[in-house]
């Protein structure tokens, strides 16, 4: 890619962080809250919401799910969550 491409994840990080930002006060969650909710990190969403660091690729992909399913990858968070609590050592 050279200096005049860009990515689409380059144009719109910060729109879906502002997004995310929209719907996490809409859903009456602090950031520590949402952070939890969804398995991210606390700073990172905090870096992102004011603009100081760009979701990675992976991350951007799970904050684009977020806002298409909340309830739905909350869900899928906690199934993975607890198979983790539940795997033998």
């Amino acid at each position: 890619m050279n200096a005049i491409e860009t990515r689409d994840e380059d144009l719109d990080w910060f729109e879906i962080t502002q997004d995310v930002r929209d719907l996490r006060v809409r859903m009456a969650l602090s950031q520590t809250e949402f952070a939890e909710r969804f398995g991210l990190s606390l700073t990172a969403l905090k870096q992102w919401e004011i603009g100081r660091r760009v979701p990675d690729r992976a991350a951007l992909t799970l904050l684009r799910l977020i806002l298409t399913d909340p309830t739905g990858v909350e869900r899928i968070y906690l199934r993975a969550k607890n198979s983790q609590r539940l795997a033998p050592a």
